[in-house]
C-alpha cells in the first residue's frame, strides 16, 4: 500500500518515485501520416521468446510451458 507521506531527508512525497515511470498516455494522431492514413494501437502478449496478438494463444503457450 502506498502511503502519502513525506520521504525522511526529503520534501518530496512517496509517489514523486514513481509518477514519472510512464502509464497510461492517451494516443494521439501523427500529423506525418498520409492523408487517409491511420494509426492502430495494437496489444502485443510475450510469453518466453514468443509474441502474440491474441490473448488466447499466449494463454495456450503459457500452459504449454507450465507443463513442461
Amino acid at each position: 500500500m502506498i502511503q502519502d507521506t513525506e520521504i525522511p531527508g526529503s520534501r518530496a512525497q512517496a509517489t514523486d518515485e514513481w509518477e514519472n515511470e510512464g502509464g497510461s498516455v492517451k494516443p494521439t494522431a501523427s500529423s506525418a501520416l498520409l492523408e487517409g492514413g491511420t494509426s492502430v494501437t495494437v496489444t502485443q502478449y510475450r510469453v518466453g521468446p514468443y509474441t502474440y496478438s491474441s490473448l488466447d494463444d499466449a494463454m495456450a503457450e503459457h500452459s504449454r510451458r507450465q507443463k513442461r
